[in-house]
């Protein structure tokens, strides 16, 4: 039986394999102008989705009809030579596309290439036809045994099964399997026996924890393409992977045990991809200037050796995408560095350079980033732990007119910052941690005679910025897109923000308490984060006075903000509003000693058609939503945390009015309610309802849940003293009960089995919970009346 699994699941990775080679640019390409051939691509790809359609059925039937499985197996026949046929043609299209570039363009050679490519052609288009005939008539034949179209395609991870080795030692019986998938399988070790696979290409093993070698004979799979061993535990790759030469992809991502490469991995000369990603590789194998067809290399090392391995990239000329390079200190002459040719590497879009944090010569860094200029085509550029005093001249609109994003963290030694505001195509800038910048001036904006400073740039950040004082603004127009600012932890900065910002739409300041409240002028500002900023409530009344357009409003530990402006709450557009950690100002009275003053008790909310969420936490002194306005009716979420006064008011917040509210969420000690909700506190129409770190309630209110014929959820987290549910049931339309932690329910957990088999189908999950050996008797009961129970981590 496993092996007819086996056959199953990997005729729909034939399927898949097919898919795949059809929608690949080689041969999409290849045939591109040559009608009669893409005609007959086009037709056979309609009649593998055709056929593939009824693949689950068909599997499943095989067993009880013969017909059906002759079908099956004729299916798999023409499948696999469909196979080799697109393999074929994808390889000759590399093939002619090598042999095109390592030729030169003369009429002799151009004459015999045209002739071999022409002779190629017609004997690949007789075997289209020739495969295409045989599916046409297996889909019809479909239909004579009625067969029935599902999901189609069946799965190709195949290492799901519950006995893997049985698994694995079937599938050697497949000679002509092309496509391996065991993803994710407790699987410790490949037995040696799967290297008689010698058509397979695709092998994949990502997320197999327990595997921690390959097989020696790894070699004989020599028509392997694609190795994918992410996530694993492989601590060494056998010599003999390096005579696969026919590799193109090494994917080696987060294997955390694997501290090196085979030394003869330079004989890998078909390698295209290869990824170390998140490996404890630390230097790069010798000669790997001789993967000469490496595209993608998401991180490269330099070794410690003086560094020189930096250089043998000057001959890895096609890299493309992402590219990383860590460990620049190792280079002592920026001249290696120069010879690394980055500059004619056109199709790389995104360049990371990173130093380690121990900087020894400031110069020489400097040298080094001088000699890595990229080339004018990249977008994306990361410099980090560079230990230079200060930025090269390539950081101009010149060299990186292209440059969309730009990220500098941990510069820690520069003093000032390159003329960034010039960068034509700039979008997004963020700086991080640069300790030595005190002052940002005019040379930040660039050249004004060039036009206007960030003229593109739509979101900048600053982090961490300890010794930040001042920032000086252009006297000329800046920033005309600028729509998102974050100022995070610049407690020294003390000037007010950029005063024309006309695009801006989310402001972001935490832990600037000097930074004067003042806000730019005409700003169209949606969404406001001001976390530890030491706002006033000056600073509040001039965003919600001068941003009638704000969507999202986040306030937290800001101790001087006192109370809410006097012109009440009102945000037309407002869907977020947060608020947290506000509870007293600290004030030095006449005697110098600390006087605790009231700050925010009510909230009023007046024009707040939009406002779908809201959150309030650690808000100690709040007392109560506005007599008059109370809650707005849009309210969809409503989470209430650590606010022991507002809940002790919960009589008044008038909830039973939010007809829109689905989510409510709580979190209180309740020290002076131990039954909650009271009756007809919850709106009706209400679908969700937890419980969070509630340590002194006790009860759970029957008359409080009656109502709530709509609610799905139930979630209850660190509530120790709860004794029980509601013996009375709860409500019909509940679906999910989750009850978690330790300490909860000590005492005793009461449920009345008569309300079990009203609600059927309930999911519950009881995790982590003391002394509820009762829960444990009565899940035969609950799974009697239809509903799933998890129970796990419980004592006795």
């Amino acid at each position: 039986m496993a092996a007819e699994l086996v056959g199953g699941a990997f005729l729909s990775a034939a399927f898949q394999v097919a898919f795949q080679r059809l929608a690949s640019s080689d041969i999409r390409g290849y045939f591109r102008g040559r009608k009669s051939i893409d005609g007959l691509l086009k037709k056979l790809h309609i009649t593998l989705i055709s056929v593939n359609q009824v693949l689950d059925d068909a599997e499943e039937r095989q067993y009880s009809n013969s017909n059906v499985k002759k079908w099956v197996d004729e299916l798999k026949h023409v499948v696999f030579l469909a196979d080799d046929l697109l393999d074929e043609i994808a390889y000759e299209a590399t093939r002619q596309k090598l042999e095109a570039e390592s030729q030169t363009a003369t009429s002799k050679v151009r004459g015999f290439f045209t002739s071999s490519v022409n002779q190629f052609d017609k004997q690949v288009e007789g075997r289209i036809k020739e495969v295409l005939a045989d599916l046409q008539f297996l889909a019809k034949q479909k239909d004579v045994l009625g067969l029935m179209e599902g999901c189609g395609g069946g799965s190709t991870e195949v290492g799901r099964c519950e006995n893997i080795i049985e698994l694995v030692n079937d599938i050697v019986t497949l000679k002509h399997l092309r496509y391996l998938d065991l993803s994710g399988t407790p699987i410790g070790r490949l037995p040696d026996s799967i290297c008689v696979l010698h058509n397979l290409e695709t092998l994949i093993l990502n997320g197999c924890y327990h595997l921690v070698e390959l097989p020696l004979d790894v070699y004989k799979l020599i028509n392997l393409r694609n190795l994918e061993l992410s996530e694993t535990r492989i601590n060494k790759l056998p010599n003999s992977i390096c005579e696969l030469v026919n590799l193109h992809t090494l994917c080696l991502r987060d294997c955390t045990s694997l501290a090196e490469l085979p030394a003869n991995f330079h004989q890998l000369i078909n390698l295209h991809h290869l990824d170390l990603v998140g490996t404890n590789i630390r230097e790069m194998p010798q000669h790997i200037r001789r993967l000469t067809h490496l595209q993608h290399l998401p991180v490269f090392f330099v070794g410690k050796q003086n560094g020189l391995n930096i250089k043998e990239l000057g001959e890895v000329s096609n890299l493309e995408g992402t590219f990383s390079i860590s460990q620049l200190e190792n280079i002592n002459d920026a001249m290696d560095a120069r010879e690394a040719n980055l500059r004619e590497k056109k199709c790389l879009h995104k360049l990371e350079l990173e130093w380690s944090e121990s900087h020894v010569d400031s110069q020489n860094e400097r040298c080094v980033l001088e000699a890595l200029q990229p080339h004018a085509n990249l977008k994306e550029l990361t410099i980090m732990n560079y230990g230079g005093t200060r930025f090269v001249g390539w950081f101009d609109a010149l060299c990186l007119p292209n440059l969309v994003s730009l990220e500098m963290v941990n510069c820690n030694y520069c003093f000032c910052l390159p003329p960034l505001g010039q960068l034509p195509s700039l979008k997004n800038l963020s700086i991080f941690k640069f300790e030595g910048i005190k002052e940002i001036g005019t040379e930040f904006y660039g050249n004004k005679s060039l036009g206007v400073a960030f003229r593109c740039l739509e979101s900048l950040e600053f982090w961490y910025m300890g010794e930040w004082e001042e920032w000086m603004h252009s006297n000329d127009e800046c920033f005309p897109c600028l729509q998102h600012l974050s100022l995070i932890s610049c407690p020294k900065l003390t000037n007010s923000l950029p005063p024309h910002l006309a695009s801006l739409k989310s402001l972001h300041i935490s832990e600037c308490q000097k930074l004067e409240p003042s806000l730019p002028k005409a700003v169209a500002m949606t969404n406001a984060d001001i976390p530890k900023s030491g706002v006033q409530e000056c600073w509040l009344e001039q965003i919600l006075v001068t941003c009638p357009d704000l969507e999202k409003l986040c306030l937290s530990n800001c101790p001087k903000l006192v109370s809410f402006p006097t012109c009440e709450l009102s945000a037309p557009k407002l869907e977020s509003f947060s608020i947290s950690n506000m509870s007293y100002q600290r004030l030095p009275s006449e005697n110098m000693q600390t006087q605790l003053l009231p700050t925010v008790c009510s909230l009023w909310f007046k024009n707040c058609p939009f406002l779908r969420s809201l959150e309030l936490h650690n808000c100690p002194l709040l007392e109560s939503f506005h007599m008059n306005t109370g809650l707005p009716s849009s309210l969809v979420k409503l989470s209430i945390k650590r606010c022991p006064k507002l809940v002790h008011s919960c009589k008044e917040w008038r909830l039973h009015n939010l007809l829109s509210l689905q989510e409510f969420r709580i979190s209180d000690d309740f020290e002076s309610v131990e039954s909650f909700p009271d009756e007809a506190l919850l709106p009706p129409n209400l679908c969700y309802l937890e419980f969070d770190v509630c340590p002194n309630l006790k009860t759970i209110n029957y008359e409080g849940l009656l109502h709530l014929t709509s609610l799905r959820s139930l979630y209850i987290n660190c509530c120790p003293n709860l004794q029980c549910l509601p013996e009375q049931g709860l409500p019909n339309s509940l679906s999910s009960l989750h009850i978690y932690d330790e300490g909860i329910l000590n005492t005793r957990i009461s449920f009345s089995l008569g309300f079990i088999p009203e609600i059927a189908g309930l999911s519950f999950a009881v995790t982590g919970i003391g002394k509820v050996n009762k829960v444990k008797e009565e899940i035969p009961f609950y799974k009697e009346a239809g509903c799933v129970a998890y129970v796990s981590n419980v004592k006795d």
